[in-house]
């Protein structure tokens, strides 16, 4: 008797912990938060870092030089956004750096197509800065939290986010991306999201 009754104590204890731990992973946990200015500041950094290459890449042509020197900058880029949560970093940089054209390169090309176009708006760039707005909420964004990362590393993974805003409301939600290549060849595959912004916008203007 003494034995069952033990048993029967350990059992609801693991039952308990259990539930507190799912309590706490949907209730509580916001996840570990993401330095937004700095996401900014490195959105930034990046276009700069492009604007000069850019010209460098002119400037090697009417040169007839050699251009390869000028692949490091391009593979720093590259390699921060074979990081899942670098590519959410990326994401919400934009937000706040208010740049719908690098905005929807987080993106992989047929989903943000079909976002931009669920809405009968010619000016595609109008809808991707409206988007930034709802998501933002007027820029109410205060916290974004990256809870946990699911999925298999070089293919596809969710990562789950947790956002807050300044008056008080909070949402969480999956954000899945795929490992695609970019335009600059099969060795520079980034993650791009293929989750739809209307799906996160929905869960935002729910509550």
């Amino acid at each position: 008797m003494k034995f069952l009754k033990r048993n029967l104590i350990i059992l609801i204890s693991i039952f308990l912990t259990i539930i507190g731990y799912i309590t706490y992973t949907m209730l509580v946990d916001n996840g570990e938060a993401i330095d937004l200015e700095q996401s900014a500041s490195q959105v930034l950094e990046d276009v700069e870092r492009v604007k000069n290459q850019e010209t460098a890449y002119t400037w090697l042509e009417t040169k007839n030089m050699s251009d390869g020197y000028l692949e490091t900058h391009l593979s720093d880029m590259t390699q921060r956004q074979r990081i899942p949560e670098n590519v959410i970093q990326f994401l919400f940089g934009t937000i706040l750096v208010d740049d719908p054209e690098l905005f929807v390169q987080a993106f992989d090309t047929e989903t943000i197509s079909k976002d931009l176009f669920a809405i009968d708006n010619p000016d595609k760039l109008e809808v991707a800065s409206d988007i930034m707005n709802r998501i933002s909420r007027d820029s109410k964004l205060e916290r974004v939290g990256i809870i946990n990362t699911k999925g298999s590393v070089g293919q596809e993974v969710t990562v789950r986010i947790a956002i807050s805003y300044s008056d008080g409301l909070e949402i969480k939600f999956p954000i899945t991306m795929r490992l695609q290549r970019n335009s600059h060849g099969e060795d520079n595959s980034i993650y791009f999201i293929s989750s739809s912004v209307w799906d996160l916008i929905k869960v935002i203007e729910s509550k």
